[in-house]
């Protein structure tokens, strides 16, 4: 039976590593880092067939995809998952009770499944763990490394959230491994060699393949004719292995485990061969690791898929052929894609010759005849000449011309900053469009509303793949406010604050309670994310608490910081939660800012004594919400509101049973606010072209596209819209959810 072995993804600034294995009827899934999902429905992996999902370790790089992964993949119909993982995986899932509840949670692997929603059934993996998966195609053999040399905890910050770092256990699985091994495959059966010996065709034939020995009558005397004698010789199976050796100091116990011996003798029946490598440089240099890779012999091949010799480019091709496009044309409003050049093939290792890991790249483990490297999917460098041209050509056939076009009167008034849009679709992401997310720069500091999956990967998207900027951005930025709930506002949090520094101090978040409980559940089994940020209830800046004695904070003492660090850093003199329809504790948020360099205390004293001598801007998001009469009061002369936009006009009936809005309420919330300028994000996704919108609307509204920068002081490019929606082509990019 075929057994393929196919890399999703390889380590980058964007993803991290994921391989797939299918045969003819399952796939099995080895780590969910952010941006699988998407990666899976740009490049038609299908997961229709998806029934086990392998996890190395806990953390945002083989977990961070996986809640809106089971999401999706409820929704195409299928009953159940198998998920299996180190120590910790049933922690990570009982966290996510906080925002999924879509699925029925099974903990222990051999329940029976009660309910006929989606059910999940979910192993932590132990040193005495058998094979987890065994039939006719392979058998599934995890290998627990549980007793690392520990390495230096971090220690907590002040401002933590109020536990303590879960202390590593010698007992206490650190990686996992798996071997996979395909059964002996039987002998072609010499039909002609059992007619000779009086073997009817028949029954009897398969019972022969199948190894039994028959007994037949010949001229009234039972003779017994063996299997052997009808069948040529089986072929052992073959192996390969996913290694999983995240530190050096896993090294030791993962070279002596015995799960491996079997294929290391120099005689094994079973050879391994290929060994898929998850460990780093300092890994795959170290004397003792290159020994026991040795072990297994010349035969076996290698594919390294965390080298920094693998394409650090963007897996999303048709959102980066599109950002190469509108960089030509608007160079200020969308950064250049980061430099693609060929990868090299395979490079010499102190262990031998490796093949270098690329997105899509398979390998044929079985039919024997078949085995080895496909590289007939891999990605190629985007061709900038042709993408240049069909850009062209395409506006050509729009009759779309630019030369004329009018440069955005600047309006001195608005600060120095910009509002890039990260991720502009809703529920899940699609070829075009991120889910939501929206990067504010005011001054020199970043401020992020909203933070769904695959932000990180953005935002280095969105500096160029620029590493040093994105550094700079990361340095900068303070504050992070979670407009409500949903699964695609915030799971990109947790990546986020896992490549924080702990040297800066803890990040901001203001969100509703039940992030509050994901983040601090989720910190309990992944250290990466302790002591990096401090939380606060969006209830606590709610406009209808703001004259009552005592804020309505249940965590702690963070208000008042919170308060001080958005003076601090973004000049901001007053930050208002607008109570929204959608779901439990939805909020819009209002801001306003002073166009100065004046600092607190002085601020809000000035705010209100002699504000009308001051420059200031006001800054009004929606989050996701039926129209809002309260935003429509507090967003009031805003400089700009972004304000969702999910359905089309027309589709009411829909906007009202989701608690979304339609882009003609969207625009009348700005109009009804007076607000100057009207920003529209957050669109479906089964609408992949810009949405259309009236002369009259086009004088103020823009529609978000991700990516997009807009300065302050230039909010209104009506030319690009037009562009966009010449060069978004229809279809091949729906979808049928909304969230």
């Amino acid at each position: 039976m075929p057994v393929d072995i196919q890399v999703l993804s390889v380590a980058s600034t964007e993803m991290s590593p994921a391989i797939i294995v299918t045969d003819e009827n399952q796939r099995y899934l080895f780590n969910a880092g952010e941006g699988l999902q998407r990666l899976c429905m740009e490049h038609r992996v299908r997961l229709a067939k998806l029934h086990h999902v392998c996890l190395t370790e806990i953390a945002s790089s083989t977990v961070g995809g996986l809640p809106g992964l089971i999401l999706t993949v409820s929704d195409t119909g299928k009953k159940g998952l198998n998920v299996f993982g180190p120590t910790g995986t049933k922690a990570f899932f009982r966290a996510t009770r906080h925002f999924l509840h879509r699925y029925q949670v099974i903990w222990t692997m051999f329940m029976v499944r009660v309910r006929p929603a989606f059910a999940m059934e979910v192993q932590d993996l132990t040193t005495a763990s058998p094979k987890v998966v065994q039939n006719e195609s392979m058998a599934l053999q995890p290998v627990v490394v549980d007793d690392a040399v520990d390495e230096a905890a971090p220690a907590t910050t002040s401002g933590s959230p109020t536990h303590k770092r879960a202390k590593t256990s010698t007992a206490a699985p650190i990686s996992v491994s798996y071997i996979v091994e395909t059964p002996t495959q039987r002998g072609k059966f010499l039909i002609q060699k059992a007619l000779a010996l009086g073997v009817p065709k028949g029954p009897l034939c398969g019972k022969l393949h199948r190894g039994e020995d028959v007994v037949i009558d010949v001229n009234g005397a039972s003779v017994t004719v063996k299997s052997i004698d009808c069948v040529s010789t089986s072929s052992p199976g073959v192996a390969f292995a996913i290694v999983a050796c995240p530190t050096i100091g896993t090294i030791a116990s993962l070279t002596q485990k015995q799960q491996f011996a079997s294929y290391q003798q120099p005689g094994a029946v079973v050879k391994m061969s290929l060994l898929v490598h998850l460990g780093n440089a300092q890994v795959l240099k170290h004397p003792q690791y290159i020994q026991w890779v040795q072990s297994f012999g010349a035969q076996t091949q290698h594919i390294l898929v965390n080298h920094k010799e693998c394409p650090q480019w963007t897996v999303f091709r048709a959102s980066a052929t599109l950002q190469t496009q509108l960089h030509d044309l608007f160079p200020s409003n969308y950064a250049a894609p980061h430099h693609e050049v060929a990868p090299m093939e395979s490079i010499s290792l102190d262990f031998g010759e490796a093949i270098v890991g690329q997105p899509l790249l398979k390998y044929t483990l079985t039919p024997a005849a078949k085995q080895g490297i496909d590289r007939s999917g891999v990605m190629q460098p985007l061709n900038l000449h042709a993408i240049q041209l069909d850009a062209q050509q395409m506006l050509a056939e729009a009759k779309i011309d630019l030369n004329g076009r009018a440069v955005p009167s600047p309006n001195s008034e608005l600060g120095q900053g910009h509002v890039t849009f990260l991720g502009t679709g809703s529920a899940i992401p699609s070829k075009y469009r991120n889910v939501t997310s929206n990067l504010i720069a005011i001054g020199s500091s970043f401020l992020l509303l909203d933070s769904g999956e695959g932000c990180f990967g953005q935002l280095f998207r969105s500096v160029g793949g620029d590493k040093a900027k994105l550094t700079h951005l990361l340095e900068n930025l303070h504050v992070v406010w979670i407009s409500h709930n949903h699964a695609d506002h915030h799971l990109g949090l947790v990546r986020l604050l896992s490549e924080r520094s702990l040297a800066l101090p803890p990040l901001a978040i203001i969100g509703p309670t039940a992030v509050f409980y994901w983040l601090e559940d989720y910190s309990k089994i992944d250290a990466s994310i302790v002591g990096k940020y401090i939380f606060e209830n969006n209830t606590a800046f709610d406009i209808r608490n703001q004259h009552s004695p005592k804020d309505l904070d249940p965590f702690g003492i963070h208000m008042a910081t919170i308060r001080g660090i958005l003076a601090t850093h973004y000049d901001i003199v007053q930050f208002d939660c607008i109570p929204v329809k959608h779901c439990f504790q939805s909020f819009a948020v209002v801001f306003t800012c002073l166009n100065g360099f004046v600092h607190p205390p002085f601020q809000a004293i000035l705010f209100h004594v002699v504000e009308s001598f001051l420059f200031r801007y006001k800054v009004a998001f929606s989050g996701d919400c039926r129209p809002s009469q309260l935003l429509v009061e507090h967003a009031k002369d805003a400089d700009v509101l972004i304000h969702e936009a999910t359905f089309e006009d027309g589709m009411m009936g829909e906007a009202k049973k989701k608690d979304h809005s339609t882009t003609e309420e969207a625009i009348d919330v700005g109009i009804r606010a007076n607000a100057k300028h009207i920003l529209l994000t957050h669109f479906s996704q089964r609408y992949p072209k810009m949405p259309h919108l009236s002369a009259d609307a086009l004088e103020r509204v823009m529609t978000a596209l991700d990516l997009m920068s807009l300065p302050f002081h230039a909010l209104h490019v009506p030319s690009m819209m037009r562009v966009c929606q010449a060069l978004m082509p229809m279809g091949g990019d729906v979808v049928d959810d909304d969230a």
